[in-house]
């Protein structure tokens, strides 16, 4: 009998992790797979077993298990490792894990601190370097792809040893579950917070997925998205009090100029 492997997507929004985390409080799977270095998977085990979050917090962040700036990673994962302790309690016999490539997570965190300095780069000379954008892009998006096909046969290759499993694995939900059927797994996909607007540079990074499959797009396109990152950050991120504000706020006022860029069904996940 096919094992059965849970996988629920959902954006990356501290009120989204939040509603993640309430539900998993209650969840009967076997496993439980999350979206986290796997070098944490330990730092992980002993706070669902009931040690202090700040203490073991503490302990990961001295030990430089916790990807930089750390502020920024624990905004989003809060919720979702304050919930374990409840989960465990009320499902003793869950095993945890983290998958994330420990490896992927430096290099992405490499490729975060690029994209700043390109930012405000523009911000203050009011210039876009389009072909240095790309470039960067691209090579993180090429070995993002590689990460997430290894990271989904690290998942199955444990997943097969339980009867249930539950996967946490946000916008990139749908490649696990590729993967995962193709193992002969009996896959569902869920996704919380859907339908999701994506940010601008979430839409250039979809851009660039089609021209690595081959579907060439004309450079003032990708200046424009670049534009509407820059303002995003400039307008938003860099006055709001957190990122869901300033995803808010964006969402309110200046969303809807990605549709002059792009077509709508292309700035909006559905799932």
């Amino acid at each position: 009998m096919p094992k059965k492997l849970l996988i629920i997507g959902f954006p990356k929004l501290r009120r989204s992790c939040a509603k993640v985390g309430s539900w998993i409080k209650n969840i009967r799977y076997k496993a439980l797979f999350l979206e986290f270095p796997r070098l944490l998977t330990e730092a992980v085990k002993s706070l669902s077993e009931g040690l202090p979050y700040n203490y073991v917090l503490s302990e990961v962040k001295k030990q430089g298990l916790i990807p930089e700036p750390t502020g920024s990673w624990e905004y989003y994962a809060e919720p979702i490792l304050k919930s374990l302790s409840q989960a465990k309690q009320n499902n003793p016999n869950m095993d945890i894990y983290c998958y994330r490539d420990s490896a992927y997570e430096k290099f992405s965190n490499d490729m975060a601190v690029k994209i700043t300095l390109l930012t405000l780069r523009s911000m203050i000379t009011g210039k876009v370097d389009v072909k240095e954008w790309k470039k960067i892009l691209i090579e993180e998006l090429k070995f993002s792809f590689k990460a997430l096909e290894e990271e989904a046969e690290y998942i199955t290759d444990i997943a097969k040893n339980y009867d249930v499993n539950v996967c946490l694995g946000g916008l990139a939900a749908k490649n696990i579950e590729s993967f995962a059927c193709k193992e002969g797994f009996n896959v569902e996909l869920r996704y919380i917070d859907t339908p999701y607007h994506y940010t601008p540079l979430e839409v250039l990074r979809n851009k660039l997925k089609e021209e690595l499959e081959g579907k060439v797009n004309p450079d003032h396109i990708f200046e424009k998205l670049i534009k509407q990152h820059i303002s995003y950050i400039k307008n938003y991120v860099l006055s709001s009090m957190n990122p869901d504000d300033a995803y808010d706020r964006w969402l309110k006022s200046e969303a809807r100029k990605l549709e002059e860029i792009v077509k709508k069904d292309e700035i909006i996940f559905t799932g």
